[in-house]
């Protein structure tokens, strides 16, 4: 059933994404997965990402094994969005710890200095999920960037798997569109969209203030798309 749930949630969102300006996407189904750069052992091949072998973690050896999207051109953009669909295998053995499986995704520049950086802490033991980021361009002096996704202090048990990345451009996330404020912060931004894939996914309904955006009667993926529609000017 959840597989069910999060094939439709992904097809709706990105059916939205194509409206938007979609900067970079990673998946088995993306035709651009070699201008990918991973610094693992596997090669980035569509076989690979679909069985789950891209994977976020620091090895034994001290190696990072992280992935980064080929350069963008900044030009008039001032938000980027990136919503990364991913897997914690051993997500339910003692070995694996919350904050060693939560990833960092960082803004670089064309030399590959870390422009700015995002945290993601994970608060509950998941075998998936999905969740946004954003990040604000208006102070971001360059002309090209790359996004980078890594656990820096994830070990074999603590990786997190990358099955698929998208990253667009939209029109800042302050609408005033009240109906689409999900988790009730005041602010329609993407913990929206990720207080709604806890509540569809995995039934996490802690950060769900209001999650019938459509005003149908019904939570659906129909509403992260209603969501998404708000957040990206659609």
């Amino acid at each position: 059933m959840k597989k069910t749930i999060l094939t439709i949630v992904m097809m709706l969102c990105a059916m939205t994404v194509a409206h938007a300006q979609q900067l970079a996407w990673f998946s088995s189904e993306s035709e651009t997965l070699s201008s990918w750069f991973y610094t693992g052992t596997e090669s980035l091949t569509p076989s690979n990402v679909a069985t789950g072998k891209i994977n976020l973690l620091k090895t034994s050896g001290g190696s990072d094994y992280t992935l980064t999207s080929p350069l963008i051109n900044k030009g008039d953009v001032d938000t980027v969005y990136v919503d990364v669909k991913c897997r914690s295998k051993y997500y339910n053995t003692p070995y694996y710890i919350l904050v060693k499986g939560s990833p960092t995704i960082e803004l670089l520049d064309n030399s590959g200095n870390v422009i700015k950086s995002i945290f993601y802490e994970f608060d509950e033991k998941l075998l998936e999920r999905q969740f946004m980021v954003e990040f604000d361009l208006d102070d971001v002096d360059v002309d090209k960037f790359k996004v980078r996704l890594a656990c820096w202090n994830a070990d074999s048990y603590c990786a997190l798997t990358i099955l698929e990345v998208n990253i667009t451009a939209g029109g800042g996330g302050q609408s005033t569109t009240m109906n689409a404020d999900v988790n009730g912060d005041g602010n329609v931004t993407a913990a929206d969209v990720t207080a709604l894939y806890d509540y569809l996914l995995n039934n996490v309904a802690s950060g769900l203030v209001n999650g019938d955006v459509n005003g149908d009667g019904t939570i659906t993926s129909a509403d992260v798309t209603a969501v998404y529609d708000v957040i990206l000017g659609g």
